[in-house]
């Protein structure tokens, strides 16, 4: 229904009628909305109204109450906060609904103005009792706290046991002053520093005696106390925890409330009354307050309970209970809350900072304002109030058991629905940071609300898809296709279906100069809709593929079109196609921008394209881009920017192509849209985040690992569940009116305006901890590393409570990096691995944002222990001693060569010696025998040739002999004689070969010698009996072998032509030389003893011992 059209309306008429216009559209579901709707389009009926111009200001603020109504309000749905007011205004549309028929009754043609005067005056009557109706509704100032249509500025981010709180339920939140937030649950106590938690429980915590943490006390010297359901209190400072109870006072162990007065007194409320902390032990301090004793009884057990206490700026205590109690100077005054109702037993006290006394109990919220002598219930805050905080802005959060959140600002109250900010209703705790965040305790995990400058316009339920792109129009909304196409006015997200466009699937809208708009489809083709109609382009009119990807408008009104198959440029209803086989990089089109000069450049998923009037060129950038995936191009006043899937963010510019990436500071190498703002700026969406940077200062100063690109980075809250934007398709971002702009997401639409962000407090970085080779150490200010260490992690982290998303992170290890090294996003872990001996400092600095980074830093120093090997002494003594074993090898070496030298000579002086005892002597023996035989001195024949019989005889056993020697040198062992039966055979063979008498005679009991032994001694008897035949012409040779006790004993005696031993020459005498060799080789002796004529003796004597060791 739509109000008449009236030839001459008033001002006031077009006014009211606007406004009524509104409000229904706003609220069209709205019973007592669509009356007030009706009223007003009867009105409108009338030309003549000299009456209602009196009251236009009048008329226009009721109006305004009437429709600036929040969605959580009186509506008549689920969310309804209030049946009282829903069923007046459901009553008063009733009135008006039957004042319109009266009115509409007595029209007559010449109409009076008492028709719509009536209406009019019922109309300004709906609106005085709706505005008073909203002044009792918690919903209708949710607008002033930050929360407009269900599109909170705040970002809510929840941590529950999954993301690392010891339990589901949080009891209570408070931040400490190095920055840390402290976080009671019922299963353990939590340290939070932004990212990660580090609980404390029984298990590692000793002092903490019972695990439900149900209060916590940040005290004025920075002390955290700890207040649990039955161990009592627990005070952690300077990193020990220690335990405080009463055990004397049954119900003193569960804590109920934790409190510091002005006057740094920590008060400590039980189920057996109040304590406080003195001498490092509880104190009670009912008498002492005035408050009633404790008493042990079941009956007065919960009267006894305080649960909570609190010092106001005139020194009264306040001690609340089953009762309240107003204390100073010992005496009590009590205050009852509500004398119609007795349940009022008070769970949470406060003052605020004009000084009233707020007080949360189990009926709701009351307040004693300055001055006054009686609490006042505020209306609207129900059920169990268990926790109060007043923000800096002097806001007072209070949260209930039931309801959720209620924020109360001059008295007036808005309640945060659960479905709108993702806060479950059981609220235990409330707490602000000094980032001007606000965090809540549910028994749903740890919430936090801070200012954001993004908001997240979400789409209606299962409008997901696969793709999504956003437009602007000339008015400012914003078109974001999805599974549907929707139109964004504002905060309001409506579904929009175009006339002619049924049953296709949008992928984009583009908005052209003259206002019509072109509609990309996915396998449709393209739809442009304009005040006249609408048109079709697909394949059949000469489009080159139905899928479209993106359009541009070019400065002469034609449009190019990007699809999945190739690229179209349609000019006065014709259209040109570009495939790769016309020169195109590649088939697939993901963006197409016109540059100032007229040229094309079209970026797809295997490189980037440059035409000029039809014709496609080559230069830097096409070379660089060759291989990459270019998802958006954008122009500014210096050169060409391009974004690709992978390969980062590059700048073309006089020909120069420049590369910035993650190793520059990005978040991402992902890059889906590029936008420039009015103040120079770029906007950088990717997956998961979108980034602001100064654009100079990617284009006029050098970055390097000491200068990064500074980023500022916008991501979606935890609690909203959007994480990813969309790529690939464009426009993939818009800049919004001012200095915002807006990116397509899952499930909705991301609004940035990034001077909305609270400044974030000055944030604590330090090292967190060491594990060296796996094992965890304390460093405490240096760290002390092994001669031996391995692998070293040095843990650093980041205390800010505001999100760290936007931060980065770069280190080094002065003595050892070259140069500082860019963490990744999410590392909080700096490696080494062969750190040399030394000394070193470890720097960690925080990076991004445009946050100053030289402020927000740590270091450690380190040291490296040197290995014994390692140090000056050790390495003198190490060349001293290399240059004494290399003196030791060369001499070693020249004693084994000199060794290898006397074996050698011996082994030559052997083989001379058997070859003389063996060859020679055989030899000469047979040349003797030839020599008789041949000589004129035997003229028998016979004889001759026996002599000739014998010498050969004689040649056969020198071979034999020659061979065994030859045999015995190429062995060690050489073969066992029997040194007695060589002999008698030598001796035999004398008599007979030579015709000397020679003798053997054997003393002493016979041992057995070894083969060397033995054959040494045979052959210089040998050579002995030898001799004496050839020089000395004996008639007899005697031989005697004694076998005394300690030597054995070899006599060779002759009686031949003897000879002077001292006129012999060695050189001359091999065999006498030979046969002093052999016997030293065993410790013997040889000794000669001859004259002229009187014959010669040889003695040889050997130690029994040493022949017996020879075996």
């Amino acid at each position: 229904m739509y109000p008449p059209k009236v030839l001459h309306e008033p001002p006031l008429l077009r006014t009211l009628t606007q406004t009524a216009v509104q409000a229904h559209q706003r609220c069209p579901h709205w019973l007592w909305s669509r009356m007030a709707f009706n009223c007003v389009c009867r009105i409108g009926t009338h030309s003549r109204m000299p009456m209602l111009v009196k009251r236009i200001g009048f008329v226009r603020r009721c109006c305004t109450n009437m429709h600036v109504l929040p969605t959580d309000s009186v509506c008549g749905s689920d969310a309804c906060d209030d049946e009282r007011a829903c069923m007046q205004k459901y009553l008063l549309s009733i009135l008006v609904f039957r004042s319109a028929r009266i009115g509409w009754a007595q029209r007559t043609r010449r109409a009076s103005l008492s028709s719509p005067v009536l209406h009019l005056c019922w109309l300004c009557l709906f609106a005085l009792l709706s505005s008073a109706a909203q002044k009792k509704t918690p919903g209708n100032m949710l607008a002033e706290f930050g929360f407009q249509n269900g599109q909170h500025t705040y970002s809510v981010d929840s941590w529950q046991r999954g993301d690392g709180l010891p339990g589901q339920t949080v009891n209570a939140v408070v931040e400490s002053p190095d920055g840390y937030l402290w976080v009671g649950t019922d299963s353990g106590l939590a340290r939070f520093d932004g990212t990660r938690f580090r609980n404390f429980t029984r298990a590692n915590t000793p002092a903490i005696a019972d695990d439900n943490i149900r209060h916590l006390l940040v005290a004025r010297d920075g002390s955290i106390w700890i207040g649990t359901d039955g161990g009592g209190v627990v005070k952690y400072s300077s990193g020990n925890f220690r335990s405080y109870i009463s055990r004397s006072i049954p119900g003193s162990a569960f804590v109920l409330g934790l409190y510091e007065s002005p006057d740094r007194v920590i008060w400590v409320s039980t189920d057996a009354g109040l304590f406080r902390v003195q001498d490092d032990h509880l104190v009670l301090a009912n008498q002492e307050l005035g408050v009633p004793a404790v008493s042990s009884t079941e009956a007065t057990k919960d009267r006894s309970a305080v649960d909570a206490v609190l010092e106001d700026r005139s020194g009264r205590i306040w001690i609340g209970g089953s009762q309240l109690f107003a204390s100073i100077q010992g005496h009590a005054r009590e205050f009852v809350l509500d004398p119609k109702d007795s349940r009022t037993h008070i769970r949470a006290l406060l003052e605020s900072h004009d000084g009233s006394i707020w007080a949360g109990t189990i009926e709701g919220l009351f307040c004693l304002p300055p001055g006054a002598l009686e609490f006042i219930r505020i209306n609207g805050p129900r059920g169990t109030i268990r926790t109060l905080y007043e923000d800096q802005s002097g806001d007072l959060w209070a949260g209930s058991i039931t309801d959720g959140v209620y924020i109360i600002r001059d008295r007036k109250v808005a309640r945060l629905a659960e479905t709108k900010t993702h806060i479950d209703n059981t609220v235990l705790s409330i707490s602000g940071d000094s980032e001007h965040s606000i965090w809540v305790g549910t028994r749903k995990g740890l919430t936090r609300l801070s200012a954001s400058s993004m908001r997240v316009l979400q789409f209606p339920a299962n409008a997901d898809s696969d793709f999504g792109t956003i437009s602007m129009d000339a008015g400012g909304d914003l078109w974001a296709p999805s599974s549907e196409l929707f139109h964004v006015h504002g905060d309001n997200v409506t579904r929009r279906r175009i006339a002619g466009v049924r049953g296709s699937l949008i992928r984009g809208v583009y908005h052209a100069r003259d206002h019509s708009m072109w509609i990309g489809t996915n396998g449709s083709g393209l739809y442009h809709v304009t005040s006249i109609g609408t048109v079709h382009y697909d394949t059949s009119q000469g489009l080159v593929n139905n899928y479209i990807r993106c359009v541009t408008e070019a400065r002469d009104g034609s449009i190019w079109i990007g699809t999945d198959g190739g690229m179209s440029h349609l000019s006065h209803d014709v259209f040109r196609s570009f495939k790769e086989s016309n020169g195109l990089t590649f088939n697939s089109i993901r963006s197409i921008v016109e540059d100032r000069s007229g040229d094309i450049w079209i970026g797809t998923d295997h490189g980037l394209s440059h035409m000029r009037s039809g014709a496609f060129l080559s230069d830097t950038a096409t070379l660089a881009l060759a291989q990459a995936k270019v998802w958006s191009i954008l122009e500014d006043s210096e050169g060409m920017w391009f974004g690709t899937a992978g390969a980062g963010l590059y700048w073309y510019s006089a020909g120069n192509v420049t590369r910035f990436g993650t190793a520059e500071g990005l978040v991402s190498d992902t890059i889906y849209c590029i936008l420039q703002d009015n103040r120079g700026r770029l906007w950088l969406s990717s997956p998961y985040a979108v980034m602001l940077m100064d654009r100079d200062e990617l284009t006029h100063e050098p970055t390097s690992a000491h200068s990064l690109i500074s980023v500022r980075t916008f991501t979606a809250n935890r609690a909203s569940g959007i994480a990813q934007l969309y790529g690939g398709t464009q426009p993939s971002g818009v800049l919004l009116h001012g200095d915002g702009a807006a990116f397509p997401a899952t499930h909705g639409v991301w609004s940035i305006q990034p001077d909305q962000d609270a400044k974030p407090a000055i944030a604590h970085l330090h090292i967190d901890s060491v594990a060296v080779d796996g094992k965890t150490v304390v460093p405490e200010g240096f760290l002390r590393l092994p001669a031996r260490n391995g692998r070293v992690e040095i843990s650093y982290e980041l205390v800010s409570l505001h999100p760290q998303d936007r931060w980065r992170f770069r280190y080094k290890l002065d003595g050892f990096d070259p140069d500082w090294i860019l963490a990744k996003p999410d590392q909080r872990i700096a490696t080494y691995t062969n750190v040399p001996p030394g000394h070193y400092v470890f720097h960690v600095e925080l990076w991004g944002g445009g946050r100053d980074s030289s402020k927000v830093a740590a270091a450690l120093g380190v040291f490296k222990e040197r290995s014994v090997y390692d140090t000056v002494w050790f390495r003198t003594v190490g060349i001293l001693a290399l240059a004494g074993l290399l003196v030791l090898a060369y001499y070693t070496r020249l004693n084994r060569l000199h060794k290898h030298f006397q074996i050698v000579v011996a082994e030559r002086t052997r083989i001379a010696q058997e070859m003389h005892d063996t060859v020679l002597q055989g030899c000469a023996s047979v040349s003797a025998l030839l020599h008789a035989a041949s000589s004129g001195d035997v003229e028998d024949t016979e004889s001759r040739l026996h002599m000739i019989q014998y010498a050969s005889t004689q040649l056969r056993a020198t071979m034999d002999e020659a061979r065994q020697t030859i045999m015995d040198l190429r062995t060690d062992k050489q073969q066992g004689v029997a040194l007695i039966s060589v002999l008698e055979d030598m001796t035999r063979r004398s008599t007979r070969e030579h015709g000397v008498e020679t003798s053997l005679l054997v003393e002493g009991e016979v041992l057995s010698l070894g083969p060397r032994a033995a054959h040494s001694l045979a052959m210089s008897v040998r050579e002995a009996i030898f001799n004496a035949i050839l020089h000395a012409r004996p008639q007899s040779i005697k031989v005697t072998l004694r076998f005394l006790p300690t030597i054995l004993e070899i006599v060779i005696a002759d009686d031949g032509l003897g000879f002077h031993p001292q006129a012999v020459q060695p050189q001359d005498h091999f065999g006498i030389q030979g046969m002093r060799e052999r016997i030293s080789g065993f410790g013997g002796q040889l000794q000669i003893q001859s004259a002229l004529g009187a014959g010669t003796v040889v003695r040889i004597t050997l130690p029994l011992t040493g022949v017996l060791t020879k075996l």
